[in-house]
């Protein structure tokens, strides 16, 4: 719990400090059911991070890089909320 706590307040601080902190680890961020609505993930590299069940609503993921979702935000979104792409 601490550390995604702190996964999620890098996250929140910007596209830069979450790319620089992504590229001293690597490793698979923790985002269970992270409270990102409204964020600004451009360019978020999100390659690995656990985002079940993450409020990605309203988040700017233009540019993000997740090779899990390969359609557009909304299905991005409705993947991750576990519902179908055909509702959002």
């Amino acid at each position: 719990m601490w550390q995604m706590k702190k996964t999620l307040a890098i996250l929140k601080q910007g596209p830069a400090a979450w790319i620089e902190w992504r590229k001293k680890h690597p490793d698979k961020p923790d985002l269970i059911e992270a409270g990102l609505h409204g964020a600004d993930l451009i360019k978020a590299d999100l390659r690995g991070a656990d985002l079940r069940g993450a409020d990605l609503s309203e988040s700017n993921l233009r540019s993000a890089y997740s090779p899990m979702f390969s359609a557009s935000q909304s299905s991005m979104v409705a993947a991750i909320r576990g519902i179908s792409c055909d509702s959002v």
